[in-house]
């Protein structure tokens, strides 16, 4: 049972999110062919974090706003704000989401 865990953890947590998801979509860290960023992209969906423009655009703006009232995970709200809260928070993350619709395009640009 912990094997399955750490193996999904890797799939998920350290191929969907951070490598794909954050390096190579959110910062363009890398390249590479379009059917393992597609199979990588995959893999964060499994996490349950959102569809990968979803999750680019925030990170973008997140980065853009670091730090100040308008970054929608501040730590200055904490750190369960920081990390977990602004996301369970309906009315953040439907003005979020409002705002982000900006962002989405240059996203849909890069990853077509």
């Amino acid at each position: 049972m912990v094997g399955l865990f750490l193996v999904s953890y890797f799939i998920t947590g350290c191929l969907g999110i951070t490598l794909s998801y954050h390096r190579q979509l959110s910062h363009r860290s890398f390249a590479t062919p379009k059917w393992l960023e597609y199979a990588l992209a995959y893999c964060g969906v499994l996490a349950i974090q959102g569809e990968p423009m979803e999750w680019v655009s925030s990170h973008r703006y997140h980065h853009l706003h670091t730090d100040t009232p308008l970054d929608p995970h501040s730590p200055y709200e904490g750190f369960w704000w920081s990390h977990m809260g602004w996301l369970l928070d309906n009315k953040v993350s439907s003005v979020l989401f409002r705002i982000l619709y900006h962002y989405i395009d240059t996203c849909v640009t890069y990853m077509m």
